[in-house]
């Protein structure tokens, strides 16, 4: 009878201190820093309430930042997350048991991102335990890593990227669509209704076109960047060096950006040596908005050297003959002519059916299925690819300075699935699921200033609410001494500028026909700051140039190498002139 009580008196002993730990554990989940609007609703709040430190959070709180703020929920000692500007996050289970399919008993902790971006950073989480992020067409489940989940509200399109370890990712009510992402590897999930698939199309001239190619250690790749503060220009300018660079072809014709889809751990190499590309000039811009209300721009242009960039990469590049800078349309027409920008164009336009059908054919549709692997190699898929992409119009045209061209067409989901299911059958189900590719560079960045996030004695050591460009060690930081002096005059607005304001508009025409330039918009009003008088820039004239341009005439050999004659709109010298 003793014994018996004794047993009784343990298995309770046991039963609270397994409350008491999992009470504690419960506790220990609260708000860690904040910065910014952030406000907490609980379930039986009406509206939210603004956010305190070192509150205790519970499930079925919802948290929400607004503009440049961010919050840390830090889990326990050794887990956090973090949750970026204009993001929605309910705690939906806090350590809940939960009986997986195989009949296993887990420890659950979820979230739901309804809109915005979080990134999770889990050391240690308990044994037997698992965290998960979940969209409204995603589920992400990690034991450990440190990964970023990126929702967009409107089309409910889901980024899921791996910084290290492993991730689990499901399309939600699809439990046979998942994938296993691993170190520097991300994978989009989208309602078909809603996707929209980016094909690109690069063309480059004959060998036989071009001068004699200048010695590798002479070659430089620029770019340029504009945004509201130096930093969102020098980010823009980093992603669009890092969309060139990716899209430079190896001996084996394959692109830089194939290449790291198949051998994700060079990603971090080639990612941190562009982040290292060099400022060269930092210029401040003045937009005349709606209302005629001023507002400043800045304009950032950075340069890498082809040879830091072969040193890491495992082939030799081809192709790359000359320094490469972007163009505007007409400075293309003007250094080489129509006719040879109308052969580039064809030989671009005729590599996107294949570029497409490579993006289908490594979509999921299974867990460890993908559509090449149901359907392998079916005529007549590949004519109704080749048709759907004819009938896209073009989205836009990037011009270098090599004579090369990238073409850029998005092709709605629902267009994709109607073309599609009379020769495949209803093979797609509800929702987009995009082969594991390379970590992007946005994803890349972003994840590693949570990965620096260190935890001394439960706290962040290092945190920003607005991150900085980070340095090889992955820190952020934003420092003067790293930019060139900003000029006090403004110099001709960028390729990104200019074709916000003066882009052709779309046509629905055959992109090779005689009516694919057509007149440019009326521009929004982008002036000069000089001696505190502000004066338009004059709407620029279309494209005129006729006279073919058998070989092209290329810039001077001595000033490229000072500095490439960067997009100068023509009515934009000639007011310099007057002035």
């Amino acid at each position: 009878m003793r014994r018996k009580s004794f047993y009784i008196f343990l298995s309770l002993l046991l039963t609270g201190f397994t409350n008491l730990a999992k009470s504690e554990a419960l506790s220990q989940t609260h708000i860690q820093s904040f910065e910014g609007e952030v406000e907490v609703m609980g379930p039986k709040d009406t509206s939210g309430k603004p956010a305190q430190m070192q509150r205790v959070l519970s499930a079925s709180d919802t948290i929400t930042t607004g503009d440049h703020a961010y919050c840390v929920v830090q889990i326990d000692a050794d887990n956090l997350f973090r949750i970026k500007q204009n993001s929605n996050v309910k705690i939906e289970k806090i350590w809940e048991e939960v009986q997986k399919p195989d009949g296993s008993v887990v420890q659950e902790y979820r979230v739901h991102l309804a809109k915005g971006e979080l990134t999770a950073k889990l050391n240690a989480i308990p044994h037997q335990s698992q965290f998960d992020v979940t969209s409204p067409v995603a589920i992400a489940g990690a034991t450990g890593t440190v990964y970023n989940v990126k929702v967009d509200p409107e089309t409910l399109r889901t980024v899921v990227s791996v910084l290290n370890h492993e991730v689990f990712v499901e399309s939600q009510n699809e439990p046979q669509k998942t994938t296993v992402l691993k170190t520097f590897q991300q994978v989009e999930v989208a309602p078909w209704r809603n996707a929209i698939l980016e094909v690109l199309g690069w063309g480059d001239p004959a060998e036989t076109l071009l001068e004699p190619q200048d010695k590798p250690e002479e070659i430089e790749i620029y770019s340029l960047g504009q945004g509201v503060s130096k930093e969102e220009a020098k980010t823009q300018a980093l992603e669009k060096l890092t969309r060139l660079i990716l899209h430079l072809r190896m001996k084996n014709s394959k692109t830089l950006q194939d290449w790291l889809n198949q051998n994700p751990d060079l990603t971090p190499k080639i990612y941190t040596l562009i982040n290292q590309a060099e400022i060269i000039r930092t210029t401040p811009l003045v937009s005349k908005g709606e209302n005629s209300k001023i507002r400043t721009l800045f304009q950032v242009e950075i340069r890498l050297p082809l040879t830091s960039l072969l040193e890491i990469i495992p082939e030799p590049l081809q192709g790359v003959r000359r320094s490469i800078f972007p163009l505007s349309q007409e400075e293309y027409f003007s250094k080489f002519g129509r006719p040879f920008q109308k052969t580039i164009l064809e030989k671009a336009w005729k590599e996107s059916p294949a570029s497409f059908l490579k993006t289908l054919e490594q979509m999921t549709l299974s867990s460890g299925k993908t559509f090449k692997d149901t359907l392998a190699q079916n005529e007549k898929i590949k004519a109704a690819v080749q048709k759907l992409v004819r009938n896209t119009s073009i989205d836009e045209i990037e011009y270098f300075s090599d004579g090369s061209l990238m073409i850029s067409l998005k092709i709605p989901g629902k267009e994709i699935v109607q073309s599609l299911t009379s020769i495949t059958g209803n093979i797609y189900g509800e929702n987009y699921f995009s082969a594991p590719q390379a970590l992007n560079f946005e994803n890349f960045k972003n994840s590693l200033e949570i990965k620096s996030l260190a935890l001394e004695n439960g706290k962040p050591k290092i945190l920003h609410a607005q991150s900085a460009p980070f340095n090889a060690s992955g820190e952020g930081g934003d420092s003067e001494n790293n930019l060139s002096s900003v000029e006090n005059s403004i110099t001709p607005v960028d390729q990104n500028l200019y074709k916000e304001q003066f882009q052709p508009a779309r046509t629905q025409t055959h992109p090779l026909g005689t009516d694919f330039i057509t007149q440019p918009k009326e521009p929004s009003g982008i002036v000069e700051s000089n001696g505190g008088e502000n004066q338009s820039i004059e709407q620029p004239s279309a494209p005129t140039h006729t006279q073919p341009s058998p070989s092209p005439n290329l810039p001077d050999r001595e000033r490229e190498r000072e500095r490439p004659n960067l997009p100068v709109p023509e009515q934009n010298s000639r007011d310099r002139q007057n002035r």
